[in-house]
């Protein structure tokens, strides 16, 4: 079982996850991750993204670059010109701000890894809540206490 202060050693050991066995857990409404990797101590974390069909992640700027693969469903910003489908790679370089829209009829999943805080923000520019690795690993083991389910140690 990891906690939030723990860090794993795993230097040049392989690891295989299953991720059939690790629950979705909300982020926001309509919003779900599922970790597969909280490394609090690089401020890095993967995870699949699940956002109902018409959803949206609120406006938001990445303090590091964040890669990402759609796996299923179509998403897109509403501040560029083009629509992810799966198979798409997407690479948001440090400092992006937008908004993400999935369009209506079937929800989306996607592989992102993000390096660094996510500032989720408001019109004005002001920060409203921010994301980090830390966080996730808080709310992945909150959520698998609160419905008696493995911690399964995914600090590495």
């Amino acid at each position: 079982m990891s906690t939030g202060s723990q860090e794993t050693d795993v230097a040049g050991l392989d690891r295989e996850i299953d991720s059939s066995t690790l629950p979705w857990v909300e982020q926001a409404e309509g919003v779900w991750f599922k970790p597969l990797r909280l490394a609090p101590h690089l401020d890095l974390y993967a995870n699949l993204l699940r956002v109902s069909a018409g959803g949206t992640v609120n406006r938001h700027r990445h303090q590091g670059p964040v890669d990402a693969w759609v796996m299923q469903g179509r998403w897109r910003y509403l501040e560029h010109d083009w629509v992810a489908v799966p198979g798409s790679y997407v690479h948001e370089p440090e400092g992006d701000v937008h908004t993400l829209v999935v369009e209506p009829g079937v929800e989306m999943i996607t592989l992102f890894t993000v390096h660094g805080p996510i500032e989720y923000i408001d019109d004005d520019e002001r920060v409203i809540r921010t994301d980090t690795a830390q966080r996730k690993l808080e709310l992945y083991e909150a959520h698998c206490k609160a419905n008696d389910l493995p911690i399964v140690d995914l600090v590495y």
